[in-house]
């Protein structure tokens, strides 16, 4: 092993979930749960994974970016290796901050000037 197999790395691009094709249908090889994509990355020694979970993204223009936000909160709180990337969907009033149910979203401000 050469120092290059053993020095440990960070992904800063990750998915997991479900990943719906055109036509419908999923495709295996890109699915996986969190856990998954830990054993995945633990194999080729990386240490740090940040996801956002496909169901804020996938089926294009059908996704609840809200409710996938939410799942990674919880997937990410449930493993120390994978930390979460927000989803903004821009269809979505996100200006205030929370929704009617209390969800915390990211605010978008605008500037009035």
């Amino acid at each position: 092993m050469d120092q290059y197999d053993s020095t440990p790395a960070i992904d800063v691009h990750g998915y997991y979930g479900t990943h719906h094709r055109r036509g419908g249908g999923s495709d295996v090889f890109h699915s996986a749960d969190g856990a998954e994509v830990v054993r995945r990355a633990r194999e080729v020694n990386i240490v740090r994974t940040i996801v956002s979970s496909l169901s804020a993204l996938l089926p294009r223009f059908k996704c609840d970016a809200v409710a996938g936000n939410d799942e990674a909160a919880v997937v990410t709180a449930q493993n120390t290796d994978l930390k979460q990337y927000v989803v903004l969907d821009p269809r979505r009033d996100l200006d205030t901050g929370r929704d009617d149910a209390g969800t915390a979203t990211v605010c978008r401000h605008q500037d009035s000037s």
